[in-house]
Parts: C-alpha cells; sequence; structure tokens
C-alpha cells in the first residue's frame, strides 16, 4: 500500500467520525460489467447492507467511497 493510499484510507476514517456516519470502502477493481466475470455493481449494495449488521437506515446514510474508480474509467 502506497503512503497516498494510507494517507486517503486515514482521512475518510476521521470525516466519517467527525460525520457521525458509518464508512464502506470498495475497491472497484474487482468489478466488472454485469454478466461478465468478477463482482457486480450490486454486490457493493450488499456488502454495505451487511457491512452495517442489516440496518438498512444506517446503509442509506452511510458514506460509500469507490476506491479506485479511476481505473475503470481508462478501460
Amino acid at each position: 500500500m502506497v503512503l497516498v493510499d494510507v494517507v486517503k484510507l486515514l482521512l475518510l476514517k476521521k470525516v466519517s467520525k467527525i460525520l457521525g456516519m458509518p464508512i464502506h470502502i470498495e475497491d472497484m477493481t474487482k468489478f466488472t460489467v454485469s454478466g461478465y466475470k468478477g463482482a457486480s455493481v450490486e454486490d457493493i449494495l450488499v456488502s454495505l447492507y451487511k457491512e452495517n449488521n442489516g440496518d438498512l437506515e444506517a446503509a442509506e446514510h452511510s458514506i460509500l467511497f469507490l476506491d479506485e474508480i479511476d481505473k475503470k474509467a481508462k478501460n
């Protein structure tokens, strides 16, 4: 993990704490267009819901950070 990634993660966690909102960080490099090999976008919502212990309201009011999304735009 590069120093920039560490700082980015610490900053996200600090913002989450200040706002009092749960945060979910998703690595977008494992996602593909639906129907192809790999994870789909629906998997983000499922993992967000599970990370909030099935609390839909908490999931709806979470910070969702899509890490490495810029890498997907290049493909």
